[in-house]
């Protein structure tokens, strides 16, 4: 409505038919002032998509999900990582649904004891399914905090730890290679001293002989 000094104001309007004195109908209504209402809804929103627009640039992976194993959110790099380019891909499904076939148990037993033991921190490992069936190994930490409409929610980060396992196996390798060449050098000089070992005690016993 405007106001006396031309300024337009948001109000709320409520009313109910009604009769007046005369017995004609009428609507009875009620106005409030909901400036400062809607100033806040404005700061939640842009506050909203400030914290939305620091998620979707994390490197990681969030997710939260209810008691149920339901995920309500899904953000961060490393959703695409997985192929599901919006968040809709994944939001409203089971997790176990993205989840490798053999990991699945051991999730959902972790996630009741996570909401069995809220506050407590974890983190756990497991195979997430890609869009296009491959899986990568994730390494997620997190605990159960009250969410917005006060029932408890799961809010996990995870990061892939592919490149991190390829380098640890191709370490591994590498030491046992290590171990292997070291075992063969030994047997190698043990094999060696072997053989100069034996005919030497020919030779200084030949020695002696003549040095009689």
């Amino acid at each position: 409505v405007r106001a006396r000094d031309g300024t337009w104001i948001p109000v709320e309007f409520a009313g109910q038919a009604s009769r007046g004195p005369d017995g004609q109908p009428m609507l009875v209504t009620t106005m409030r002032n909901i400036t400062e209402r809607e100033r806040r809804q404005e700061e939640f929103r842009r506050s909203e998509e400030y914290f939305r627009t620091l998620i979707e640039s994390s490197s990681d992976l969030i997710i939260a999900m209810n008691a149920d194993g339901t995920i309500i959110f899904a953000g961060g790099k490393g959703r695409s990582e997985l192929g599901f380019e919006s968040a809709e891909e994944m939001v409203g499904h089971p997790a176990a649904e993205f989840e490798h076939p053999e990991d699945i148990l051991e999730q959902i037993d972790l996630v009741r004891w996570v909401f069995a033991n809220p506050g407590v921190g974890v983190r756990t490992r497991v195979r997430l399914l890609c869009k296009n069936g491959e899986s990568i190994p994730f390494e997620f930490a997190g605990r159960v905090i009250t969410g917005p409409d006060d029932q408890p929610i799961l809010a996990t980060t995870g990061r892939s730890i592919a490149e991190r396992m390829r380098i640890e196996a191709e370490l591994s390798a590498a030491r046992d290679a290590a171990l292997e060449a070291s075992r063969a050098k030994s047997e190698f000089v043990s094999s060696v001293s072997h053989e100069i070992r034996t005919p030497m005690n020919a030779i200084l016993g030949m020695a002696d002989v003549l040095w009689e």
